[in-house]
């Protein structure tokens, strides 16, 4: 019969990604999650979460680390409300690489909240001398120039614009409406669209004075002399 005891040599076998968050919404503040399942409590961990050109290390990591995604990583998906990034786990033994490094993937997704801009809207009468002389659109003699200033987020681009006025639609940043048609007050919609597929939209109001062309309702004509 004997006794003792000692210590088995540590087995160099790389840990593996138990569980990481599927999705998560880029805001800033919700974060990704990633547990590690090592073959012994003295290895630790480097930790990579990419995406596109971004990238985000923690060294020493143990079991467990949280990352929130900052919001300028949807900088790589301008055209995309989400995409695909992926977390990378290296294992260590002290300085001593062990095994392969391995891999998991998860969706980052655009939040609702981002959506493009329009900063300005510009309308003016566009024939030359009634604004002067009637102060004001005038039924069936106006026109609008229309100039629309509009940006995207995120490096999102504006796609598509879409004017509503009077019942007519006109699809540029910049444009001169048709004859006005109808008097009174008319809203002019204006709707964009970026290269996500996202939408912001604005109205303004204008008046139209009511006009109608002098008419000869009756003419004489008797001999002067």
């Amino acid at each position: 019969t004997a006794s003792g005891n000692g210590t088995f040599n540590t087995i160099a076998r790389a840990s593996s990604i138990s569980s990481v968050t599927s999705s998560v919404s880029v805001n800033g503040t919700s974060a990704v999650t990633v547990n590690i399942t090592r073959a012994s409590s003295s290895f630790t961990h480097t930790v990579v979460f990419s995406f596109g050109s971004y990238s985000k290390t923690t060294t020493g990591v143990g079991t467990s680390t949280s990352y929130a995604i900052p919001t300028s990583w949807l900088n790589a998906i301008p055209s995309a409300t989400s995409g695909t990034a992926k977390v990378t786990v290296t294992t260590y033994s002290g300085s001593t690489k062990i095994g392969s490094a391995v891999s998991k993937s998860f969706t980052l997704t655009v939040p609702s909240t981002v959506v493009p801009t329009i900063s300005a809207v510009t309308l003016s009468e566009a024939v030359s001398g009634l604004a002067t002389q009637f102060g004001g659109y005038v039924q069936g003699k106006s026109k609008i120039a229309v100039k629309i200033t509009a940006a995207g987020a995120l490096s999102s681009t504006i796609k598509t614009y879409k004017t509503t006025i009077q019942g007519a639609n006109f699809t540029a940043a910049s444009f001169t409406s048709g004859v006005l048609t109808k008097s009174g007050t008319s809203n002019v919609t204006i709707t964009v669209t970026d290269s996500r597929g996202r939408t912001a939209s604005t109205t303004r109001s204008i008046t139209v004075n009511a006009y109608t062309a002098p008419k000869i309702s009756k003419f004489t004509a008797v001999r002067a002399n």
